[in-house]
């Protein structure tokens, strides 16, 4: 049995916890610089946007696509600095239509 002390737990840990923010931070800039899409709120690895009601869908592929491209763009620049990523795991994003934060699923 192997033990880890706290310090090795969290060290391990902090590549995979700085990657997500700058997956997240990367989509935000993709989903409002490519797509027109002003972030409303962000929460860990989650991102709200307005939409009118009509074009809603659009907004919900576009913010799915945003989350997307921005993880490919971080991994990218990781894999040039020398990181060795596995690039047959899928990127996969989902984004839910909702009248506010609490109805969503």
């Amino acid at each position: 049995k192997i033990f880890l002390t706290q310090t090795e737990r969290e060290s391990g840990n902090h590549p995979f916890q700085s990657s997500a923010a700058d997956f997240i931070k990367s989509a935000m800039c993709e989903a409002y610089y490519t797509h027109g899409l002003e972030t409303v709120i962000n929460c860990h690895d989650e991102l709200a946007v307005y939409s009118q009601a009509e074009s809603s869908e659009e907004a919900r592929w576009k913010l799915e696509q945003a989350m997307v491209t921005g993880a490919e763009k971080v991994i990218a620049k990781a894999v040039k600095r020398g990181y060795r990523i596995d690039p047959s795991i899928p990127i996969k994003a989902g984004a839910a239509v909702a009248l506010s934060w609490a109805d969503k699923k």
